[in-house]
C-alpha cells in the first residue's frame, strides 16, 4: 500500500510561522518523518514524501499534488499547524480537512485521525471539516490534510515541539492508518539467547494484555507465528487478556516470548499453574 507524505509549505515561506520565528514547517517534519519510520514496520508499505526535504523550495502545490498522482499513492496525509493572527493567543485545537464531496473512505480516516489526536493531546476538538483544498481536492486518493494545532498558542506549541508530543501525535496518526487499513506488523524475531536451553522443571504461564489496537494484534500475530499455546478472554474492566503457556522457564520458547513482550513494551506477568487455573 502506498502512503504519500508532505509537510506543508517550507522554511523559507513568508508568515506560516509561529510568533517567536519558528517555522510551520520545522515544527510538522518531525512528527511525518516519525509517522514515516512507524509506518515502515508495517508489511506491503511503500512510501514517499513530496514536499522539499530541505525546507528551502514551497513546491507549489499543483507540482505536489501532480507528483502525488503521477507515483500512484493510496493515501495522502498533508501535515499542517492553524494560526489566527501573528501573536500568541487562545486559538487553539486539531481539526482535519477532506473534500467537500466527504468521500466515504476519507470521512471515515479523518475521523480516527480526529478522535486520536484529541485523545493523546487533550486539544481542543474541532472537528473534521470539508473543504475543496487543493491537497485533498485534487490528488486523486484518499487524502487527510491535518491540523495539528494552533501554532500562535502556547500550549498547543509547547507539546508540538516537545519529542514527548511528537510521539503521542505520530503514534496517533499511524494507529488511524493501521485500524483503518488493517495493516500487519513486520515479525522480527527477538535476539537469540547465547546460552543454551536448560530444562528447570519450572513451570509457569505468562500473563499479558490492554485494551485492543495495534498493540494486541501485535501478540496476536506473534503467537499465531510462532505457535506457542494461549487462552484469550475479556477482563471485567473491557481488556483483552492472553494467558500464554505452559512454558518450562528454562527453554528457549519461553525466552524468545517473553523477550518479544519485554522488547515491545507490553506489561507481563508469569503465573503458576495454580493461578492459570484460577484464572481460568
Amino acid at each position: 500500500m502506498k502512503f504519500s507524505h508532505a509537510a506543508g509549505h517550507a522554511r523559507t515561506t513568508r508568515g506560516k510561522q509561529s510568533p517567536d520565528g519558528v517555522k510551520e514547517w520545522e515544527q510538522t517534519v518531525p512528527i511525518m518523518l516519525m509517522v514515516m519510520d512507524e509506518l515502515a514496520k508495517y508489511e506491503g508499505v511503500e512510501q514517499r514524501r513530496f514536499d522539499d526535504p530541505t525546507g528551502q523550495r514551497d513546491i507549489p502545490l499543483k507540482e505536489r499534488y501532480n507528483a502525488i498522482n503521477a507515483w500512484g499513492a493510496d493515501v495522502h496525509i498533508d501535515y499542517h499547524l492553524n494560526a489566527y493572527g501573528t501573536g500568541w493567543n487562545d486559538a487553539s485545537g486539531v481539526e482535519m480537512w477532506i473534500a467537500d464531496s466527504k468521500p466515504k473512505e476519507a470521512l471515515a480516516l479523518a475521523q480516527k485521525m480526529q478522535n486520536n489526536l484529541v485523545a493523546v493531546t487533550g486539544f481542543k476538538n474541532r472537528g473534521v471539516k470539508f473543504e475543496n483544498w487543493d491537497m485533498v481536492y485534487f490528488t486523486k486518493m484518499t487524502a487527510v490534510l491535518a491540523e495539528l494545532g494552533f501554532m500562535t498558542h502556547r500550549q498547543n506549541t509547547e507539546f508540538i515541539r516537545s519529542a514527548v508530543g511528537q510521539r503521542k501525535i505520530a503514534l496517533a496518526i499511524v494507529a488511524a492508518l493501521v485500524y483503518q487499513y488493517g495493516l500487519k506488523k513486520k515479525y522480527v524475531a527477538p535476539p537469540q539467547q547465547n546460552q543454551q536451553s536448560q530444562p528447570t522443571k519450572v513451570i509457569r504461564y505468562i500473563y499479558t494484555g490492554g485494551y485492543g489496537g495495534p498493540s494486541l494484534l501485535d501478540v496476536h500475530d506473534y503467537l499465531m507465528k510462532i505457535g506457542d499455546s494461549f487462552d484469550v478472554k475479556r477482563g471485567a474492566d473491557g481488556s483483552i487478556i492472553f494467558l500464554i503457556g505452559p512454558f518450562d522457564t528454562g527453554m528457549q520458547n519461553f525466552k524468545n516470548t517473553k523477550g518479544f513482550l519485554d522488547s515491545k513494551g507490553h506489561y507481563n506477568k508469569l503465573l503458576t499453574r495454580e493461578e492459570a487455573a484460577e484464572w481460568r
